[in-house]
């Protein structure tokens, strides 16, 4: 008996029935919709990544460079904390050196660096003796000082210590190669660069923790650059050519550096205080950036997953319509599920939220303050200058003038030359207001309401106070406003003008006071242009010029004197003749000068080049060679030594 032996047999559609083919069409109908979904939510994925990534980026730099500039301040506000200190201004003070003030000075500088972390050392440089004091190895000779800390020549120190005159940040080269970072003052507000210099030097250790704090993953790098090389950094025993590197990069904007076998991508961000500049370097690749691997990553999923969903539609159909079906069911169940879900429950985001709301509202009511100032002195100009007053006491409420007298002081400031207007830049017009905001306020105890705006010729500074009577209350203001003509000449070495009008007891004496110190500013300026046409002549003061050209007190001053002129117009004359200002042709003159000594005398020493050239010390002398020469003067000489071997 024979037996059939029946078996379960699977059963296939057949790729040309038409079963088959409604089925693929209906998959390659849903199919494009959920490829597309599927690359509009990577691609929203990858972009959501990268600005986050470069938002996270920019506040860690930004946060870096905040602290930077904090310790900035910090440094310099203990500068300013050495000008104060009344130990060591007593011993700076002495006609000759005094052992046992100089251990108090040594305590002293010791108590004042203690608790403070990003400092490394303070000391202080006497030019009169050579000699140094500092808060970490004591008193030593200045050279010994100078070539135990630093790896420049003494007369580049020297030159670092007196370019840092007015409170600068600059960086110059350590013992051990590394750049040092140091804020330099004087003690004292002198002209004379004998006076001592107060040195504060950051800790390179500090910087080095700060790069530390940026959190940086493997691959990333980063370094702190100034304009003399490198600061610190975390990619070491790269040295003077990274720096190179990395300065050539930034002037020409180049965002790829190529160290050893390795590319990077720079980003810089420079600090406006302190000039240094944060580079933030990243390695290219996907192998080495975790945003280019997720990246990649995603992209790659994407196109397999996309590969793969095809094939799968594709061997679905064969066997039957109904597994597409169940296969469609449960991702629109799943989807519903997933958008039941998403709930706001993420505290980080709600954080940030919260903090930038917080950093608009402060943003914005920092902008109605500054309206509300503007508006002020919006209607103050009106009534200045042009005698606009309506609703006087309305005004007065906003204005915020409470005093029963007003008067009007124009300041003009004086276009004389010093030692650091030749050499540095002079003080902008914008930080002469705000200087004479400060000194007013500290002259003019008694007001009860000051404005300085800017005008044409000057700068009009409307004043309210009380006074018993209106001479009075003037009296009280001339005084006062001679002791700050005094102070702004001593401390800050501006000169200015100053016109003082007749006080008055209501809000019109302010434009009256105005048209009143104007005609006294024409008056005088009339006066002393004719003296100008009279007495001065730009062959005399070349001639005198030339005949003192070897004495160190030559000074502007003492040629308008001479002349029979101020010194404001004999500066303008002299400029508008010339096209550089008087100093500015002394030193050139006394650099050619100094320059044939040095060529056709090289048996005189170079004090003595400085002496007969007419400075009144060596420093100033190579700092001013240096500037119109770009080389020392024992450079120079060198030179010319090595050009009559050759």
């Amino acid at each position: 008996m024979n037996r059939t032996k029946t078996g379960k047999t699977e059963q296939r559609l057949c790729m040309e029935s038409k079963t088959f083919r409604s089925s693929f069409r209906s998959i390659l109908t849903i199919l494009p919709v959920s490829i597309i979904l599927i690359v509009v939510a990577e691609v929203a994925s990858l972009l959501m990544m990268d600005r986050l990534s470069g938002d996270f980026e920019s506040r860690t730099v930004s946060r870096v460079l905040n602290q930077v500039d904090q310790d900035f301040q910090q440094a310099y506000m203990i500068s300013q904390k050495l000008k104060s200190d009344e130990t060591l201004l007593s011993y700076v003070r002495k006609s000759e050196r005094d052992y046992y003030s100089e251990w108090e000075v040594f305590d002293r500088l010791r108590s004042i660096i203690s608790g403070y972390n990003n400092i490394e050392e303070i000391y202080l440089y006497f030019p009169a003796y050579e000699y140094v004091i500092s808060s970490d190895s004591g008193g030593k000779e200045s050279r010994v000082f100078q070539a135990d800390k630093y790896a420049d020549s003494y007369d580049e120190w020297l030159d670092a210590l007196n370019n840092g005159v007015m409170g600068q940040f600059q960086t110059i080269a350590g013992a051990d190669g590394k750049q040092k970072s140091i804020i330099t003052t004087q003690l004292t507000n002198t002209d004379s660069l004998n006076m001592a210099r107060a040195v504060v030097v950051l800790s390179e250790a500090y910087l080095e923790d700060l790069l530390k704090g940026l959190s940086l993953r493997g691959g990333e790098e980063a370094f702190v650059l100034s304009d003399n090389g490198l600061v610190t950094g975390t990619l070491s025993g790269q040295g003077d050519e990274l720096a190179i590197q990395l300065q050539n990069c930034r002037e020409k904007n180049l965002s790829d550096l190529h160290i050893g076998e390795k590319n990077y991508k720079l980003n810089f961000s420079r600090s406006a205080k302190t000039g240094l500049v944060l580079v933030y370097a990243v390695l290219k690749g996907a192998s080495y950036s975790a945003t280019a691997f997720a990246k990649f990553f995603g992209v790659t999923v994407s196109v397999v997953g996309a590969i793969f969903l095809i094939f799968l539609c594709f061997l679905v159909a064969r066997r039957n319509y109904l597994p597409i079906q169940y296969l469609l069911n449960s991702v629109r169940d799943a989807d519903k599920d997933l958008e039941q879900s998403q709930v706001m429950d993420d505290l980080g985001d709600l954080e940030i939220y919260v903090k930038k709301t917080i950093r608009t509202r402060q943003e914005m009511n920092e902008k109605i303050r500054q309206y509300e100032a503007d508006m002020r002195e919006l209607y103050l100009g009106q009534l200045l200058f042009q005698g606009k007053l309506t609703e006087e006491e309305s005004l007065k409420s906003q204005l915020d003038f409470t005093g029963n007298r007003y008067a009007v002081l124009m300041c003009v400031f004086e276009e004389t030359e010093s030692v650091e207007e030749v050499l540095e830049e002079g003080v902008a017009e914008a930080d002469k207001r705000e200087i004479l905001k400060e000194y007013i306020q500290e002259c003019f105890p008694e007001l009860s309401r000051f404005y300085v705006l800017e005008g044409r010729d000057g700068f009009f500074c409307v004043l309210n106070g009380d006074g018993e009577t209106k001479e009075a209350f003037r009296q009280q203001l001339s005084a006062e406003r001679d002791r700050m003509k005094t102070l702004l000449a001593d401390e800050e070495k501006i000169f200015c003008n100053c016109y003082l009008s007749e006080s008055g007891e209501d809000l019109e004496a302010v434009h009256k006071g105005y048209e009143e110190v104007r005609e006294k500013f024409v008056h005088k300026e009339i006066q002393d242009k004719t003296e100008e046409n009279e007495n001065c002549s730009l062959e005399r003061i070349l001639e005198f010029i030339r005949k003192n050209l070897s004495d160190e007190n030559l000074s502007v001053n003492g040629i308008a004197e001479q002349m029979g002129v101020s010194p404001s117009h004999l500066s303008r004359y002299f400029k508008h003749q010339m096209g550089n200002g008087v100093l500015e042709y002394i030193h050139q003159s006394r650099v050619n000068l100094a320059k044939d000594l040095l060529k056709n005398a090289p048996e005189i020493k170079i004090r003595d080049v400085a002496a007969r050239s007419g400075f009144c010390n060596i420093t100033t002398f190579i700092r001013v060679f240096k500037k119109y020469e770009g080389v020392t003067p024992g450079q120079y000489r060198e030179a010319l030594e090595t050009k009559e071997k050759l």
